[in-house]
């Protein structure tokens, strides 16, 4: 693995790390998007963290991290 791989997934880690410190938020029964906010620190009552759409960002920056290492690395 080369520096320039090492620091791609780096960058690319640290992306999915800020990413689960502030999550996408939704109202319980609704569903509806609340926004994004600290993960320890719950906007108000009756939110959680919305999953789905959590996990959805993590996929996407591992595939944007990826296409980089992979695209970048052609000559």
């Amino acid at each position: 693995m080369t520096p320039r791989d090492k620091r791609i997934y780096g960058i690319a880690m640290l992306c999915a790390v800020a990413a689960g410190l502030f999550p996408p938020w939704a109202f319980y029964r609704v569903g509806t998007p609340y926004g994004y906010h600290f993960l320890f620190t719950p906007p108000q009552q009756n939110i959680h963290v919305d999953t789905t759409r959590l996990f959805l960002e993590w996929i996407l920056i591992g595939g944007v991290g990826l296409a980089v290492r992979f695209l970048w690395g052609v000559k």
